[in-house]
């Protein structure tokens, strides 16, 4: 009897709306710090994002600005203000949808926070494994030097490197026919 008359009273209601607004302001400053997280490492990582992204309206971004990240994040920040401010709308309107918005996206966060940081490898260990793929990537198709030099473009024709004076000889006739043809 006297549980009932407790749960009745003016003083246990508001415990009880105080305690809800508490998780709710709880659960929306999570949303914002798990996707502040996530912003940073996406930053910190942006050399092996476009590999490791597993969004893919996230790769098309990356890929739309030439590999940069910034278009990436500044969706990302957008998306979360609108986030925020739409549970902070509901919360003042609509009490109940708020609730199973804010529950909804929470559990979301906290998941990916989870998948960053816990699930398998880490989020570090996974860019190192790819910048260390890259390295090995690169060291393996090294570009081939060009020559730029015009006196280069004598090599281009076929002639005898195994006696270097033939060559020689080849060079300075190329340029001696070039200096009487180029005079007015």
């Amino acid at each position: 009897m006297i549980l009932l008359e407790t749960m009745s009273s003016p003083e246990y209601y508001l415990d009880c709306q105080m305690i809800k607004r508490i998780i709710y302001g709880f659960l929306w400053i999570s949303i914002g710090f798990i996707s502040a997280i996530d912003v940073y490492w996406s930053i910190v990582l942006q050399d092996v994002l476009i590999d490791t992204e597993v969004n893919p309206i996230g790769r098309y971004l990356i890929r739309a600005s030439d590999g940069q990240v910034a278009l990436f994040m500044l969706c990302k920040v957008m998306g979360l203000v609108v986030v925020l401010g739409v549970l902070t709308i509901l919360y003042n309107y609509k009490r109940k949808l708020a609730w199973y918005a804010i529950l909804g996206v929470a559990a979301f966060q906290f998941w990916l926070l989870w998948y960053l940081n816990a699930a398998g490898t880490s989020s570090l260990q996974k860019a190192e494994k790819y910048k260390k793929q890259r390295e090995t990537e690169l060291l393996k198709f090294q570009p081939t030097i060009t020559p730029v030099m015009p006196a280069d473009t004598f090599l281009k024709r076929s002639t005898d490197f195994t006696n270097s004076q033939n060559h020689a000889q080849s060079v300075e006739s190329e340029i001696s026919n070039k200096s009487t043809t180029t005079r007015p």
